[in-house]
């Protein structure tokens, strides 16, 4: 009659884990350990690299265009499914802010902990610095406010919030880059030389 696997009938195929959302995925750490989070960023050629306080982050030209900098966070003790990270610049000047907020999945790396996947960017926050219509200073080479936060699909929550230089870093958009986050730009201006 085959295998149907109806009115308390077996397959033979049960697990103990139940799938949401068709995330399979085994628990990183302890989950019953308070989280543990390192920042992390995406270079220009898309590999993660540790973000310290104070550290330089490349504005980078995203497919929707602009410049964003890319953040993630590498973390442990967590349900690596439906992850929800948040990455916010803020300007402490004028209290203005640039977010991006996505749910996701971490994966784990050789340190046994989770994060972004490495060239990936829907596994980051791509927060939109450029044109800066929105910051009172320049943003090439000048500290501003980042916050992070992950938070697990259970509600549980860390977030971290750190200073960090972001700077146009991709040679053949530099100029182009330097002239849309200047201060007060006016979008559609030129960045042509004059």
């Amino acid at each position: 009659m085959g295998t149907l696997g109806f009115m308390g009938c077996s397959t033979g195929t049960e697990t103990t884990e139940t799938p949401v959302a068709g995330c399979t995925l085994a628990p990183i750490g302890d989950p019953t350990k308070p989280i543990e989070m390192e920042l992390v960023y995406l270079d220009v050629k898309k590999e993660i690299q540790p973000l310290a306080d104070g550290g330089a982050i490349p504005m980078i030209v995203p497919p929707q265009g602009g410049w964003v900098v890319f953040i993630g966070a590498r973390v442990n003790h967590i349900d690596p499914c439906g992850v929800t990270i948040k990455g916010v610049l803020r300007d402490t000047g004028n209290d203005q802010v640039r977010l991006d907020e996505r749910t996701t999945k971490l994966i784990t790396d050789a340190g046994g902990w989770g994060g972004p996947e490495a060239g990936d960017i829907s596994t980051v926050a791509n927060i939109p610095t450029c044109p800066n219509q929105w910051a009172s200073a320049a943003l090439d080479d000048v500290p501003i406010e980042l916050t992070y936060s992950v938070k697990e699909r259970g509600g549980r929550t860390v977030s971290k919030t750190i200073q960090v230089v972001p700077e146009c870093a991709e040679p053949l958009y530099k100029n182009a880059c330097m002239c849309q986050c200047s201060a007060h730009y006016v979008l559609g201006a030129s960045c042509l030389p004059k």
